[in-house]
């Protein structure tokens, strides 16, 4: 039996957020932007939802429920 070596999770992962990143780039009219532009839009994006998270968890922490 010839079967082709199977792919790992991370080269299945990769092809699924390619698919995902292409899709919206298109949506959104993105195709104009360098990689390095797109790169550093989703690190600010990133940090700001991290310190969106880490304060809501804190908030959590502290007053055991965000919302009154």
């Amino acid at each position: 039996r010839d079967v082709a070596p199977s792919r790992g999770l991370g080269d299945v992962y990769k092809r699924q957020q390619k698919g995902i990143a292409d899709l919206l780039i298109e949506s959104y009219g993105l195709e104009e932007y360098s990689n390095r532009e797109l790169e550093r839009a989703e690190e600010i994006f990133e940090k700001g939802y991290n310190t969106a998270t880490e304060l809501l968890d804190r908030l959590l922490l502290e007053n055991g429920t965000i919302w009154r």
